[in-house]
């Protein structure tokens, strides 16, 4: 099973367990309300879907509100490979999201 827990020095430990039920938390650095376009939670979503599916997520249930998400998925065999779903959700919307707003450069998201 390899290595179930990672601690990071800023953040709570994440633990990784193949074919584990998980449920995950984004938010908007500093909390401001980015996402009050349905443009925008579109953008969140089709991006969640599609990378949820490139890697082997099985989702089942989400939501994307005013300044965070949440969604609940299943993890496939090699559950690690959580960090590079969330870092390619984050940095594709975030992307994406700037360039509508024309927001070059902002950080959008803080963590999950």
């Amino acid at each position: 099973m390899g290595n179930v827990f990672n601690v990071y020095p800023h953040n709570p430990p994440h633990y990784f367990i193949s074919n584990a039920m998980y449920m995950v938390t984004g938010a908007i650095l500093h909390n401001p309300h980015l996402l009050i376009e349905d443009k925008h939670k579109e953008i969140i979503l089709h991006t969640l879907f599609e990378r949820a599916t490139l890697l082997g997520w099985n989702l089942h249930a989400w939501s994307v509100l005013n300044n965070h998400y949440h969604f609940i998925a299943q993890a496939p065999v090699n559950a690690t490979n959580l960090s590079k779903l969330i870092q390619q959700l984050h940095s594709i919307t975030a992307i994406e999201i700037n360039r509508q707003d024309n927001a070059p450069g902002r950080q959008v998201w803080f963590n999950y």
